[in-house]
């Protein structure tokens, strides 16, 4: 049986650093708010398809009762104020090109 030395499987210390930067950088885009844009690119995305998976479901089921169209709705409008908080938080030149190709 072959005894293995404590510190044998950690990793080299060479690696230590960068990954120890890394989280640094992390936080660092989350204090300074670069962090928040994709945050809400996210959610939106997110909501679209939760919509899509509940516009399906609800087919399935006839859209037997009105208030089957809310869910469908609602995650139209966070799908689109998702989209919005990308577009304005941060850069605005991030908007203003979006706004130049919708014009088109």
């Amino acid at each position: 049986m072959k005894l293995i030395a404590p510190g044998a499987l950690s990793p080299p210390r060479t690696q230590r650093p960068k990954m120890a930067q890394d989280f640094l950088n992390i936080d660092a885009h989350i204090r300074e708010g670069r962090f928040q844009p994709s945050l809400a690119l996210l959610a939106g995305l997110s909501s679209l398809l939760a919509g899509l998976e509940v516009a399906y479901e609800h087919y399935k089921g006839s859209y037997g009762q009105r208030v089957m169209y809310s869910p469908v709705v609602l995650s139209g409008a966070l799908a689109g104020a998702g989209m919005w908080g990308f577009l304005t938080v941060g850069p605005r030149k991030r908007f203003y090109v979006w706004y130049r190709l919708s014009l088109f």
